[in-house]
């Protein structure tokens, strides 16, 4: 059964853990959900099907938040998409895990 996905636009930071290429990319999601997402990034085509990752994706929260949340996961990659403006779409299974953590304390 497909879990449901959600449209929304979170900066992504992709990290391979083959060690191979182009070793983090920064993306940007297109949808999410609880066993994956697609992304769209400026990227090269060293990005491939199979390839284990690591991500991470930071949620908005506004500045007066005394926490950032930030959702981690490692999953595989499992479609690529090149497009003809240097950018790649990227789809991934991950599994997730959601950190909370207290922001650094601004000099008063």
């Amino acid at each position: 059964m497909m879990s449901r996905k959600y449209r929304v636009k979170l900066p992504c930071l992709l990290r391979r853990l083959d060690g191979r290429g182009e070793d983090q990319l920064l993306a940007e999601t297109v949808d999410v959900s609880r066993d994956g997402f697609f992304c769209i990034a400026q990227g090269s085509s060293r990005w491939e099907v199979g390839t284990e990752i690591e991500c991470a994706m930071e949620f908005p929260v506004p500045p007066t938040a005394q926490r950032a949340v930030t959702m981690h996961g490692r999953g595989k990659i499992v479609r690529v998409i090149s497009g003809r403006d240097g950018k790649i779409g990227l789809e991934a299974t991950a599994q997730f895990k959601l950190a909370v953590k207290a922001r650094p304390q601004q000099a008063a």
